[in-house]
């Protein structure tokens, strides 16, 4: 029986995944990790690497979103700042 559940989550996961949802694979991942103790060691080691799978493939997601680039900054400094070859406020005092 543990086979078949864990089967079964594991097609749920590959399909999510095969679809780009990868917050679904991880959910069918996570509620199938019960049966992966009762399961063969067949299911087991694939369960695993789908869950491996996943975690990169989140990491990687949220890394992307998280990390800054120059288009999602609100200002273009040169346009706050000036041209890097004017000199500072305080450079025009001397």
């Amino acid at each position: 029986m543990a086979d078949r559940q864990l089967s079964a989550g594991l097609e749920q996961a590959r399909a999510a995944m095969e679809a780009g949802d990868k917050k679904q694979a991880a959910r069918a991942l996570k509620s199938a990790e019960i049966f992966t103790e009762y399961a063969g060691s067949g299911l087991q080691n694939e369960w695993q690497t789908l869950s491996l799978q996943a975690e990169k493939d989140k990491g990687w997601d949220d890394k992307a979103r998280s990390s800054p680039s120059a288009s999602s900054f609100p200002f273009n400094p040169s346009t706050v700042f000036g041209s890097e070859s004017a000199p500072c406020i305080a450079c025009r005092r001397a």
